[in-house]
């Protein structure tokens, strides 16, 4: 039914599913008696004469018909005919003029003035801007009485055949004869743990309704992966994806090598999969120090804020082992101020085995090497512009700094 003084079209509540009922947002609804009352509200896809249109209509106990149509179909018009159409439009153009009552005096008439409008809503405070509507609000605005596209799946058709007589393909199989004698002779524990059951003449693997996997036969297997892995809404995933997505419903011997096989002979993969570059060397575990002091990195923090004491770099000195930090302030970064440090700290720790530090000409100069040479030091370098090699005492120079940024006063010389 066509009710053109109905500004929101209704619908009886038992043909609305429960789900699609609003109960937040309802409206507010004034019968022909004057009796109003808050309503529900749902949105509901309607199809007039074949076409389809998303419309939030009003939801009702009792209705005289299943569904009362509104002036929000937006084919209203249509549906009136062409009288009916006229007769509709004029009462709705009528129902929004403002008619002036203005009266024009003789002098007005006399020099040719207009009489002034009535006063509408919006010149006053606020004008026409209504409540601010919320972001879903103007979404759902949006799409209301839009039409919904239908696909056309005419063009479509199904790739493959269900096979009807799945009981004789699968007692026809000679890899799974054996699966039948176990099922059969009672002996039927599985080597995945489940127990082989025959229902209807079909074999499956699990006693539960819900749960039990089909044993599938070798002349449907190729159709079973072709759905897991090549189809467009399979995706084309992963070997242990597939697997797990066709063993939750499916099994068969030697399933896992099977889909295997399968996903590394795809042609569609092997043509967009990414290639894995193969000139990259293998990463290898770091050797766990257990002996304190045996190995030692050492690092350049600065320059710094030259301190009241003239101090401008901190020479940073790690051990692998035990992970405790040493920190020397130094004036300079040569050599031989490196080496005084080295000194000092082997006078308390003794001399360790292997000394780790960067390319830095002050730590591969001729007079550190004689000092290695002099002491029993292997040293060792990090690689160019790799400093995660070092990445103990790079990560303590970063503690370090943090901890003199808060200590140190504004002028920053009193570290």
């Amino acid at each position: 039914m066509i009710d053109t003084g109905s500004s929101l079209s209704l619908i009886r509540k038992c043909n609305v599913p429960v789900n699609d009922i609003d109960y937040g947002h309802q409206t507010l609804i004034q019968c022909v008696h004057g009796d109003q009352s808050q309503q529900p509200t749902a949105e509901l896809t309607v199809e007039i004469q074949g076409q389809k249109y998303l419309l939030k209509v009003g939801i009702m106990e009792k209705l005289p018909f299943e569904m009362i149509l509104g002036r929000d179909v937006p084919v209203l018009s249509d549906l009136l005919g062409s009288l009916g159409g006229q007769l509709y439009e004029q009462s709705v153009c009528q129902s929004d003029v403002h008619v002036s009552c203005s009266v024009v005096t003789r002098a007005q008439a006399k020099a040719g003035l207009q009489p002034l409008p009535d006063l509408c809503d919006s010149l006053f405070e606020g004008g026409t801007k209504g409540p601010r509507k919320s972001r879903r609000q103007w979404h759902l605005e949006k799409y209301v009485g839009t039409p919904v596209p239908v696909a056309d799946v005419s063009g479509l058709e199904v790739q493959w055949d269900v096979p009807q007589n799945f009981a004789t393909l699968q007692k026809s199989d000679a890899t799974l004869k054996c699966l039948f004698d176990k099922a059969f002779a009672g002996d039927s524990q599985s080597s995945c743990g489940g127990i082989y059951t025959v229902d209807n003449h079909i074999l499956y693997l699990g006693s539960e309704a819900d749960s039990r996997k089909l044993v599938v036969p070798s002349t449907c297997r190729p159709l079973v992966l072709n759905l897991a892995h090549t189809v467009p809404w399979a995706g084309h995933l992963g070997q242990h994806k597939t697997y797990l997505r066709l063993g939750s419903r499916f099994f068969w011997p030697s399933m896992y090598t099977d889909v295997q096989t399968y996903c590394k002979t795809c042609p569609t993969c092997q043509k967009t999969s990414a290639v894995r570059r193969s000139d990259r060397a293998p990463l290898c575990s770091l050797p766990v120090i257990s002996t304190p002091f045996k190995r030692i990195a050492m690092d350049i923090v600065g320059p710094l804020e030259k301190s009241s004491a003239g101090y401008k770099y901190i020479l940073v000195i790690c051990d692998y082992a035990t992970r405790f930090p040493e920190a020397f302030p130094l004036r300079s970064i040569t050599t031989p101020k490196i080496i005084s440090a080295l000194v000092q700290l082997f006078s308390r720790v003794g001399i360790p085995d292997e000394i780790l530090t960067d390319q830095g000409t002050n730590f591969t100069s001729r007079l550190m090497v004689q000092l290695h040479q002099q002491l029993g030091i292997k040293g060792l370098r990090t690689t160019p512009y790799h400093p995660q090699t070092d990445g103990l005492v790079e990560r303590f120079n970063q503690t370090l700094k943090n901890m003199l940024r808060k200590f140190v006063a504004d002028t920053g010389k009193d570290w």
